[in-house]
C-alpha cells in the first residue's frame, strides 16, 4: 500500500486478455508482487503476451462498480528481451461505455548509450517503466489499458535492435484506488 491511496482495489477484479498466452499469467497482475519476468523461474513469471500481440487489451472487471481516480501500472525494465509498454489508453467502463481517461505516448527517440563492461551500446533500460494516472473521480465496473506500442526489449523500436526481439506486453502488476 502507499501512503494516502487507501487499500488497492485491484486484487477484487477480474482480469481478462484478449491473448490466451497471456491470460494464463493474468493472476501475477493483481497478486501484490512484482515478479521479475524469469522464464526458468515459473513461481516469478509474471504477466507476459505472445509476441507481436499488439494492440493488447488488458481489463480488469469489477463485479458491481467501483469508484476509483488512481491506476497504477508497473511495466517492465526494457532488459533484454523484456518490453516495457510505451504507448497505450487508460480506459474505464461506466453504464456500458468505455471512456479514456489518461494515455502514455513516449517518443521513440528515449535512446540513452549505456557501457557494459566493455561494449558500448544503445539501451532504453533507465527509462521509466511505473505509470501513475490520477484523473477525476468515475464510478466503473471495469478498467482497460488499450496498449498499442512496446519497447522492444532493451531498444526502443526496431531501427536500433540488433537481436530481433519483436515488442511484446510484459507487466509486473497493477493498482487501483479510489478517493480518499
Amino acid at each position: 500500500s502507499l501512503p494516502g491511496f487507501q487499500s488497492n482495489l485491484a486484487p477484487e477484479a477480474t482480469v481478462e486478455v484478449d491473448d490466451p498466452e497471456a491470460q494464463r499469467s493474468a493472476r501475477f497482475l493483481t497478486n501484490g508482487a512484482l515478479e521479475y519476468d524469469f522464464e526458468d523461474e515459473p513461481e516469478r513469471d509474471g504477466f507476459r503476451a505472445k509476441a507481436g500481440h499488439l494492440p493488447l487489451d488488458v481489463t480488469l472487471a469489477f463485479k458491481a462498480p467501483r469508484k476509483s481516480d488512481r491506476v497504477i501500472l508497473y511495466g517492465s525494465f526494457s532488459d533484454n528481451d523484456k518490453c516495457t509498454p510505451v504507448e497505450y489508453d487508460l480506459q474505464v467502463r461506466t453504464q456500458g461505455q468505455w471512456k479514456k481517461v489518461d494515455s502514455v505516448n513516449l517518443p521513440a527517440d528515449g535512446r540513452m548509450p549505456v557501457l557494459e563492461a566493455v561494449i558500448k551500446r544503445i539501451t532504453w533500460y533507465a527509462k521509466p517503466w511505473i505509470f501513475l494516472h490520477r484523473f477525476a473521480p468515475v464510478e466503473a465496473d471495469a478498467v482497460r489499458f488499450h496498449i498499442v506500442r512496446t519497447t522492444w526489449g532493451q531498444g526502443i523500436d526496431k531501427t536500433i535492435e540488433t537481436r530481433d526481439i519483436p515488442p511484446r506486453v510484459h507487466l509486473r502488476e497493477v493498482q487501483i484506488y479510489g478517493p480518499e
